[in-house]
């Protein structure tokens, strides 16, 4: 909503002028006069102005804001336009009437511009990007009626200022304000909350309704009215609005605005409270500012002025309802409570005294509803009798209780005297061990009862004990009574060491080895044997024992408390078995050793390794890689005693040969001597075999021949004087020949493709050299396994290839190449038959072309040219005479066998015949 107010203060009212809503649009241009300044918020993002009218000098009309004036009196108008940004305008008149100018706003109409650019007399229109313009009306007549178009060509949020800025001229024209609605209005300005606010309005003109609206959806529908029980939220703008009985509907309705500031009335509350006789009691009121008063009233002729009451030491005679009341900006609330005072408890006590250290008693108090007991040593309690369990010294000194009734609280005290304990001490004489004599004694009292183990009982204050048994160890209580008649015990323990049990046990050993002595049961140990024999081990060992070790042995043993107790151990020694053993120690590489061995029960045979096997028998091969040298057999006896003997196994290795070949590898056939070489001097026999069948004996060189390709082997069979069979082996090998053999490309070579490439593909064995005769000239022309070769002209020619393997083996091949005549052919795509020597027939041209044939056909199928010598062309005619055939397309057949091989080929296609 776009407003202009001419603000005219009468008393308690104005007057004023307001725009109609929605002055987006000619029609709903907004009166206005321009005797006082006018401002307006722009709008944004609004659209552009209407259709149809001519804007003249304006580029654009963004958020357009139409108005209407009407000539009072004649004479120049100057209306001046400010904004913060860019604004634009145009104007259109002079009008007869004030309506119906919206379909008049022509480019005639328009208010003209004149003069200079620095210096106008007439200006009507102005798109410039400044934020101030001007309308100049030269010669404005009364009567006349105006159009003014601003545009808000920024788009930015700003308000829009226009005034008659020539207004003080002595021939400035004026426009007439009494287009617009009059009225004044009046409302309570400033009020308290719940009270009620007052409207009235005053009318000079037809006004026919008027209506109020304001906060909170505020609405009287008459000028004069009332809102009672205003709330602090209706502060606020509250508006008139006036409609008269004028029939323009831009200038029958106008509005005046008036504030009302609703003060809040003070909503005080008090906080009720109560208290004990004797306390500060303190009313505390809220619901106030920093600004308010306040007034109090209460019980006992209470008074004050200040914000929270305080009654200190309060009695009995304070119980009553208070009032307070607070004002605020001039706005009064007021509220009440009560404040209570509470009679307080009589407490007492009826217990304390003197106790025994660790002694129960109890402390009591009376008058009070609850209790809270406090004392030495942190002590407290909310029992109204406490009971102390097990006292101690830091139990003694005076003890306080506050008893609380009915909130209220009062205290009272109870002395405490803690009497400590006699010290009694038991003393033994010491642990015992078993039927040693035992004293118990005990100090620190006057009076004395001992009770211990298996019911032991006695008053008396020392206890003299012949012999101690195990009935008498464990712990021993003796309780003491001091003068003061305090009690108090002390306990013992005693121990009455047992004799140790002792036990041990000898051995028997074979002759020189250990004897073993072993005892248990004590801390310490003496042993006594033959042959005056002593140790203080526990476990004493006699080693390389002989025969005056036999007898027996007696360990004395001590406990770790000293006590003392014997026993006894037999020692018996046995002298060792004899061994030996039966067996063949030397036999050839490959057989087995077997042993037997005799004179004890059981048999270990032991090599490095550890044990070897067990049992009287012993085998292993001679070949086995586990064999020793050296092993030794223990046998033992049925006493357990041991006795070992050395067994040494030689072994005679088998006898070797070298063979070696007088040629070891060739082509087929190879014929090679052997010999033998290297070989033992006590050899005795050797056989020959080879692997063709081939077999002799006792010859120390032989010739072989063998032919066909592989590994061939020769064995021979050795023997010596000891009886050792051995071989010996060797191998020639016969080198595979190659096979020769190549491939060519391109297979058909002719006269104008006549460079041929020739690859190796021989077989049969690995090729390293290779030789190429191109033209049988029994010359070399090429190496490798790849070659290439120029034939000079066509005709036949036989290449031959030499192979030779990586072994020096060889082999060749002879192949017959024939380069013949090339055949080539062309076949143009279009012809001109017109007669001018140039392309006049379609000719087909080629080389190597044994046999012809043509055919034309036109696009229906119908042949119309043939011809079986390529030398004669179409000429474009019918094979029938007649004129040139038709321009088009034609399709063509060529049936056609080479020189070279004869064969039929055919070629078809499309040829053009152009005109």
């Amino acid at each position: 909503m776009k407003h202009f107010f001419i603000i005219l203060f009468v008393l308690l009212g104005f007057f004023s002028s307001v725009f109609s809503q929605g002055n987006n649009t000619c029609a709903n241009a907004q009166p206005f006069c321009t005797g006082t300044p006018v401002s307006y918020p722009a709008g944004t993002n609004a659209g552009a102005a209407q259709p149809g009218p001519s804007y003249g000098c304006l580029g654009s009309q963004p958020n357009p804001a139409w108005f209407s004036l009407q000539v009072a009196s004649s004479g120049p108008i100057v209306i001046v336009m400010q904004a913060q940004n860019d604004i634009d305008f145009i104007a259109w008149g002079p009008f007869p009437n004030l309506s119906g100018n919206c379909g008049n706003l022509t480019a005639a109409n328009q208010v003209p511009n004149q003069g200079p650019w620095n210096n106008p007399t007439s200006n009507g229109c102005s798109f410039s990007g400044s934020a101030t313009e001007t309308l100049i009306i030269p010669n404005a007549q009364p009567g006349q009626n105006y159009i003014l178009l601003i545009t808000n060509f920024s788009n930015q949020n700003q308000q829009i200022n226009f005034n008659q800025s020539n207004t003080a001229n002595p021939n400035a024209g004026a426009t007439n304000c009494g287009i617009l609605c009059q009225f004044t209005a009046s409302a309570t300005q400033t009020i308290c909350s719940t009270q009620t606010a007052t409207f009235g309005v005053t009318t000079s003109t037809s006004i026919v309704s008027v209506t109020w609206v304001g906060p909170n959806g505020f609405s009287l529908p008459s000028g004069n009215g009332s809102y009672p029980n205003i709330p602090v939220t209706a502060s606020g703008n509250y508006t008139a609005i006036a409609t008269n009985t004028g029939t323009n509907p831009a200038t029958n309705t106008c509005s005046a605005t008036r504030s009302i500031t609703v003060r809040p009335t003070p909503t005080p509350a008090i906080t009720p409270t109560i208290v004990c006789a004797g306390q500060n009691a303190v009313l505390a009121l809220t619901g106030n500012s920093a600004t308010s008063t306040y007034t109090w009233t209460g019980p006992n002729n209470y008074a004050s002025n200040v914000q929270n009451a305080a009654i200190n030491n309060a009695q009995l005679v304070n119980n009553g309802i208070y009032t307070a009341s607070i004002t605020t900006n001039g706005c009064r609330g007021s509220a009440s409570a009560s404040l209570g005072v509470k009679p307080n408890p009589t407490v007492t006590t009826s217990s304390g005294g003197n106790f025994c250290f660790g002694q129960s008693f109890y402390l009591s108090a009376n008058g009070a509803t609850t209790y809270n007991w406090s004392g030495p040593n942190a002590f407290a309690s909310i029992s109204q009798n406490p009971v102390f369990f097990n006292n101690v010294m830091n139990f003694a000194g005076t003890y306080s209780v506050i008893g609380t009734a009915n909130g209220c609280t009062a205290s009272a005290t109870a002395p405490v005297t803690i009497h400590p304990l006699p010290n009694i001490v038991g003393i033994s004489s010491g642990n015992v061990c078993q039927n040693s004599p035992l004293t118990l004694s005990a100090t620190g009292g006057t009076a004395y009862v001992w009770n211990g183990p298996n019911g032991f009982y006695s008053t008396a204050g020392i206890n003299n004990i012949a012999s101690a048994q195990f009935s008498l160890e464990g712990t021993y209580t003796v309780t003491g009574t001091s003068s003061l008649g305090c009690v108090n015990s002390n306990t013992l323990s005693q121990s009455i060491y047992p004799l140790p049990i002792m036990s041990a046990q000898g051995s028997r050993a074979c002759l020189n080895d250990p004897l073993y002595l072993l005892s248990n049961g004590a801390s310490t140990y003496a042993w006594q044997g033959p042959a005056g024999y002593t140790s203080n081990q526990q476990n004493p060992t006699l080693f390389s024992s002989s025969f005056l070790a036999d007898g027996t042995y007696t360990v004395f043993g001590t406990s770790s408390q000293g006590c003392v107790s014997t026993a006894t151990a037999l020692c018996k020694l046995y002298p060792n078995p004899i061994i030996s053993y039966s067996g063949i120690t030397s036999v050839c590489k490959g057989d087995m050793f077997k042993f037997k061995a005799s004179g004890g029960v059981t048999y270990k045979w032991l090599g490095t390794f550890g044990v070897a096997q067990e049992g009287s028998e012993f085998s292993i091969s001679s070949a086995s890689p586990s064999l020793q040298l050296t092993y030794t057999v223990v046998g033992t006896d049925g006493n357990g005693c041991s006795n070992s003997t050395e067994v040494n196994p030689l072994v005679f290795q088998l006898p070797t040969a070298k063979v070696v070949p007088s040629v070891a590898g060739s082509c087929p056939p190879l014929c090679t001597r052997f010999s033998i070489i290297q070989k033992p001097t006590n050899l005795t026999s050797i056989g020959w075999s080879f692997s063709n069948g081939n077999s002799f004996n006792d010859s120390l060189a032989l010739n072989q021949c063998f032919n066909t390709p592989g590994i061939h082997n020769v064995q021979l069979a050795l023997k010596d004087d000891k009886g050792c069979k051995g071989t010996a082996t060797q191998t020639v090998e016969v080198y595979p020949n190659p096979k020769a053999e190549f491939e060519f490309d391109p297979l058909d070579p002719n006269e104008n493709n006549n460079v041929v490439t020739f690859y190796d593909a021989s077989t049969n064995a690995q090729v390293a050299g290779w030789n190429w005769d191109f033209e049988s000239t029994g010359v070399d022309t090429a190496r490798g396994n790849i070659a290439t070769h120029t034939f000079p002209a066509i005709g036949n020619y036989f290449v031959k290839l030499f192979v030779r393997s990586t072994n020096g083996c060889v082999d060749s091949i002879i192949k017959k190449i024939t380069v013949s005549e090339d055949m080539t052919m062309y076949v143009p795509n279009a012809f001109t038959p017109n007669g001018d020597g140039t392309n006049d027939t379609f000719n087909v041209f080629g080389v190597g072309i044994k046999k012809y044939n043509m055919e034309i056909f036109d696009r229906w199928g119908n042949l119309v040219f043939t011809a079986n010598d390529i030398s004669t062309g179409w000429d474009g005619k019918n094979r029938k005479g007649g004129d040139v055939s038709a321009a088009g397309v034609y399709q063509y057949k060529i049936t056609m066998s080479t020189t070279k091989d004869g064969k039929i080929k055919t070629f078809t296609g499309h040829v053009t015949l152009l005109k």
